[in-house]
């Protein structure tokens, strides 16, 4: 399971420094999270950046 989560964490923190991200939420285990655009969603570019999607 680690190495997953360090590809993930990654790809996230590529992505933030790209596109000046100053903070990710995981809405999956944010249970405080009653809410979320799906605009500001960047689950797909992850994705695209781990190479699982195009």
């Amino acid at each position: 399971m680690r190495p997953i989560q360090e590809e993930i964490y990654n790809a996230v923190k590529d992505l933030c420094e790209s596109k000046g991200y100053q903070l990710v939420l995981d809405r999956a285990s944010g249970t405080n999270i009653i809410f979320a655009n799906p605009a500001i969603d960047i689950s797909d570019e992850v994705l695209v950046k781990m190479g699982y999607a195009k």
